[in-house]
């Protein structure tokens, strides 16, 4: 994707310092892992020096100040940052609160699962299912589905209890929740080393636990639909009977979270 240059020939107030010689450069984006941390307290990280007991490398910038952050005026939870920035060694990008990720492949998660509340034109309801990531690794975009699916789950759970509150008032009954709480993101990859990368990323450092990405050591294209669905629902019920925690399990040819072939 190629933005015009009408977006790229004037800096915003307080980047100057991240552009060269006065020509125009891309913004450094980062996305905030709302698995782990708020938007909100992202931004009050972001701008405040972390302690002196956590350095960091001179080449990596630690603090911003309000002008040097931008909110991306498409995707939620994604943030701008002067050209040139080093966020690698941030403390927020170690512990995997934030995601070195540029825009466009933060559309798909968006454009399937996201929802633009008060915009004209923006869908009224969630969409509702589980999610197939076909070639998952390392887990970017994985992780943003997860986010957004913990998000429904989240919306889903204050509007039935909204709901109920109401019900009991009035006496009348208790309509279905607007989400699917156990929507899970299935993430393919057909490479082992690849699935047990995103397996530690995904899950282990960015937070997505619980039975929220499954991921399958099985390649896309050979996807049985109804042995899908059949491995669905063994993992739901393992998932239930365990409290969610997720466990170990093995499964012919598909390495389920933890499991092996």
């Amino acid at each position: 994707l190629t933005l015009p240059e009408k977006h790229l020939s004037k800096q915003p107030q307080g980047w100057e310092d991240g552009v060269k010689g006065g020509t125009a450069a891309f913004p450094r984006y980062a996305r905030v892992n709302t698995l782990k941390i708020s938007l909100a307290e992202a931004r009050s990280q972001l701008l405040s020096p972390p302690p002196s007991s956590l350095p960091t490398p001179s080449s990596s910038r630690v603090s911003f100040t309000v002008d040097q952050i931008k909110d991306d005026e498409h995707i939620p939870n994604l943030l701008l940052f002067p050209p040139g920035s080093d966020l690698h060694d941030h403390p927020l990008v170690k512990s995997g609160a934030l995601i070195l990720q540029d825009k466009a492949p933060c559309f798909p998660a968006h454009v399937l699962l996201g929802r633009e509340g008060g915009k004209e034109g923006a869908r009224e309801e969630w969409w509702v299912g589980d999610v197939i990531d076909a070639c998952a690794a390392p887990g970017n975009k994985t992780s943003h589905a997860a986010a957004l699916l913990q998000e429904q789950a989240r919306a889903a759970a204050a509007a039935a209890a909204a709901a109920a509150a109401v019900c009991c008032q009035t006496g009348g009954s208790v309509p279905n929740a607007v989400a699917s709480a156990s929507s899970v993101v299935y993430a393919l990859d057909r490479d082992r080393h690849r699935l047990d990368v995103l397996r530690e990323r995904v899950i282990g450092l960015m937070g997505a636990k619980g039975g929220l990405v499954v991921p399958l050591l099985q390649d896309f294209l050979g996807v049985n639909h109804h042995q899908q669905q059949q491995q669905q629902q063994q993992q739901q019920q393992q998932l239930e009977g365990n409290g969610g925690g997720g466990k170990k399990k093995k499964r012919g040819k598909t390495d389920v979270e933890g499991g092996r072939e």
